[in-house]
């Protein structure tokens, strides 16, 4: 079996997750089996920036995609502290290939704009 990065076509994947993206207010993920990153983050969005505070380690959604793998065709909703990723398992002939991941929600806390204050004071060094 291929490799899920020389069987998808990132540009038409790329402009369809990001119309999802900006439809849902989530970034998205597109990862190869075990759990590499074959194609984001899309739509980075203003939580997302907030959750990562430039750090490379994706934890949520690498756990995740874990999940994803291991359920192969169930969903997978993930959530600690009032914050959500979802995902699923992508498979290719019945094999599982990798997994498209979505976050973060807010599952207990109303507001986006709150996260975005708390990120700018952070930047300057308040908070």
């Amino acid at each position: 079996m291929e490799a899920l990065h020389t069987v998808i076509r990132p540009d038409a994947w790329r402009i369809a997750l990001e119309k999802y993206g900006a439809s849902t207010g989530t970034t998205v993920g597109v990862y190869e089996s075990p759990a590499v990153m074959t194609l984001g983050p899309v739509h980075a969005t203003s939580t997302f920036e907030a959750m990562h505070d430039d750090r490379p380690d994706l934890a949520m959604f690498s756990d995740c995609v874990r999940q994803c793998l291991l359920q192969r065709d169930t969903a997978v909703i993930i959530e600690e502290d009032g914050v959500a990723v979802f995902g699923i398992g992508l498979n290719v002939a019945g094999e599982v290939m990798g997994a498209v991941v979505a976050g973060y929600c807010l599952t207990a806390f109303p507001e986006e704009a709150a996260v975005r204050r708390n990120r700018q004071l952070r930047a300057i060094g308040v908070g």
